[in-house]
């Protein structure tokens, strides 16, 4: 059956992830650990499908408070599929996106593409370089590997981030051989992805803890739990203080470019 296939296929890729990729998770989350015990901030980005992901990362039951998206709504499918593939291929946008987000130099910049030759995710990671971003990409390494950049530099995702962490999936994403058919099916990318990014953000929790720093973990808001509902309001409200100040910055920021 081709459903067994699947989920055999899935469990093979997670596996060599968990056989592989545990040193770089491992640092990833170092590396995330402390930038947030000095204030920083952990922020993910995706074109495409791969924005699922960056969403993964963020207000979610378990997650940690100081993890936002970098979310632009053009750039995903259930917008306009045609101009979101068109888009990610164009140079120049990952620097109005990045400048017109309250990042900040020692933040950490996730880059999630898996084919990773497209200009925009590349220069999102090359952008959050300049600005002193620590960036990680979560990328499929054979499929880049095997094919060109579409970037002018040459580069793709996993050639210029400062860390990899790699989905370990097959070129071209999909799993699974149907009968009849020239494509195959069953796309291993989202499911990969968000292994490695959840892998790294409990790891980054258990560090900040062992580190005696409280990390903001969310509770779910759909318990019927008053103490988890007034933990989450407590977190939330200390990091939205923070959060505004920085969206301050960024205004002045922004206005400062435009008066160049």
């Amino acid at each position: 059956m081709a459903a067994t296939t699947y989920i055999q296929a899935v469990r093979s890729m997670i596996n060599r992830i968990e056989e592989t990729q545990m040193n770089n998770i491992l640092e990833a989350a170092r590396i995330v650990a402390d930038s947030v015990r000095n204030g920083g901030m952990l922020f993910g980005f995706g074109t495409g499908h791969s924005h699922m992901i960056a969403e993964e990362m963020m207000s979610r039951a378990g997650g940690l408070i100081q993890a936002q998206g970098i979310l632009e709504t053009e750039l995903m499918v259930h917008i306009n599929e045609t101009q979101a593939t068109y888009l990610e291929r164009l140079p120049g946008l990952a620097h109005v996106y990045l400048t017109n987000s309250p990042v900040e130099k020692g933040d950490v910049l996730v880059v999630i593409s898996n084919s990773g030759r497209n200009a925009v995710p590349v220069e999102m990671a090359m952008e959050g370089r300049k600005m002193g971003l620590h960036v990680i990409a979560v990328t499929n390494v054979a499929h880049s590997q095997g094919t060109p950049s579409r970037h002018s530099s040459g580069k793709r995702l996993f050639e210029v981030a400062d860390l990899v962490l790699d989905t370990c999936g097959k070129p071209g994403d999909a799993l699974v051989s149907i009968e009849g058919s020239p494509a195959k099916a069953g796309p291993g990318s989202t499911i990969a992805g968000a292994v490695l990014v959840d892998s790294m953000l409990v790891e980054v929790m258990e560090l900040l803890a062992k580190r005696g720093a409280t990390p903001g973990i969310l509770h779910s808001s759909n318990n019927d739990d008053k103490a988890g509902a007034l933990e989450n309001a407590r977190v939330a409200s200390d990091f939205a203080r923070k959060f505004s100040e920085r969206q301050v910055r960024m205004q002045l920021r922004t206005r400062e470019g435009l008066a160049d």
